[in-house]
């Protein structure tokens, strides 16, 4: 024998396996290109030579099986080829980039009010092998409240987005009331909180509120507080948060009530025709004064002529003269109601216009007993008993 190996013509079978690998992006071109033999073995003195061809760079570069075995692949015994001696299989393996991490972080700060808008700066970490991209802050804060100090990144330079994952804190700007500014009072005669009006003024002698989104709470200790033409003027002083608190100077014996103005955002919540509802009672109060109106003027006259021929000529003609005023309250009750009340709103009982509709239907009732209607319906009710 002369030592020499010879092979029988049975063919060895491996298989090839390339490797699998990740990293974080960082801008750069990845490969890895060892190759192991996973299945089998070479026989002895056998070597193998490969290697894999896969790369990546980008995150959107990953995906299965892209590191093959490159096909150049060969199995050597000393300077000779033996790879024809083997049954060769190949198995890519998995190579991958996952993305780097931006720190975005955007300023809080906080101002009095002025009427200017808040702004505040940000800052942003991370980019890889010196890329780049526009960042920017957008938040911003106007009236009193606070907001979100948010951010945007475009992606107009040599970054890419899909490259990236971020991680941000954000600030918050925020408004706060100026306590050195006075709040012009309301106009006489119109519906906003703590204006004044004849029904605000009665609602705050008794100290009671509706309680309802958008009426201000008041309590006047003094039923003689000074009122002009309609209005209380308040000199109102806004604390450091968001709500906001008035002294009423009332005069004469000198005490003080308290108006409370709850501020969102920076808009004053308002009532009446600007507020959050209507009112029921309102609603109930004009129906029934029209509907006696229509009473005293249709069923009325119609059934008086059937009356007892024996009546009173003079005292009857005096009580036609009552039943055309009905009209007045009926009229005045539907232009009030229209005025102060928006039906699309959300219900509620009663408002600061509750008691003139009171005082409407008062006088209706009045007209209606002068007019002699009620009493000769008991008049009439007497006699049926009888």
């Amino acid at each position: 024998a002369d030592g020499t190996l010879s092979m029988t013509g049975t063919s060895v079978e491996i298989t090839l396996t390339a490797a699998s690998d990740t990293w974080v992006y960082d801008g750069k071109t990845h490969e890895n290109k060892e190759v192991t033999i996973t299945s089998g073995e070479l026989l002895e003195g056998d070597k193998l030579v490969a290697e894999a061809s896969g790369s990546v760079t980008n995150v959107p570069d990953t995906y299965m099986k892209n590191n093959p075995v490159d096909p150049g692949y060969k199995v050597m015994n000393g300077e000779e080829d033996v790879t024809d001696n083997y049954v060769i299989t190949t198995e890519a393996g998995d190579i991958s980039i996952t993305p780097a991490e931006l720190t975005v972080t955007t300023d809080s700060d906080s101002k009095i009010y002025d009427g200017s808008a808040l702004t505040a700066d940000g800052s942003i970490e991370g980019f890889a092998n010196d890329e780049t991209a526009t960042f920017r802050t957008t938040g911003s804060q106007t009236e009193v409240g606070s907001a979100e100090n948010t951010y945007e990144i475009i992606w107009d330079g040599s970054a890419r987005e899909d490259n990236y994952s971020i991680t941000a804190t954000v600030g918050t700007l925020r408004v706060d009331p100026n306590e050195d500014e006075e709040i012009a009072p309301d106009e006489p005669g119109t519906d906003e909180p703590g204006s004044g009006s004849a029904d605000t003024d009665k609602q705050g002698m008794d100290g009671t509120s509706t309680g309802e989104p958008g009426t201000d709470s008041s309590i006047i200790d003094d039923a003689e507080s000074p009122v002009n033409d309609g209005a209380i003027t308040p000199s109102q002083t806004p604390s450091s948060s968001d709500v906001e608190t008035a002294d009423l100077n009332s005069g004469g014996n000198g005490s003080n009530g308290t108006e409370t103005h709850h501020i969102n955002g920076g808009k004053t919540p308002s009532a009446g025709t600007d507020g959050k509802a209507w009112a029921l009672w309102n609603l109930i109060l004009m129906i029934a004064t029209v509907f006696i109106a229509l009473y005293l003027l249709l069923l009325a006259g119609r059934t008086r002529r059937d009356e007892d021929e024996t009546r009173d000529d003079e005292k009857e003609q005096k009580r036609r003269k009552f039943r055309p005023l009905s009209l007045i309250p009926a009229i005045a009750a539907v232009v009030a109601f229209i005025l102060t009340e928006d039906m699309s709103l959300k219900m509620q009982l009663n408002d600061e216009w509750t008691p003139l509709m009171a005082i409407i239907i008062v006088v209706q009732l009045i007209i209606l007993l002068f007019s002699g209607d009620l009493r000769d319906e008991e008049e009439n009710a007497t006699e049926t008993e009888k």
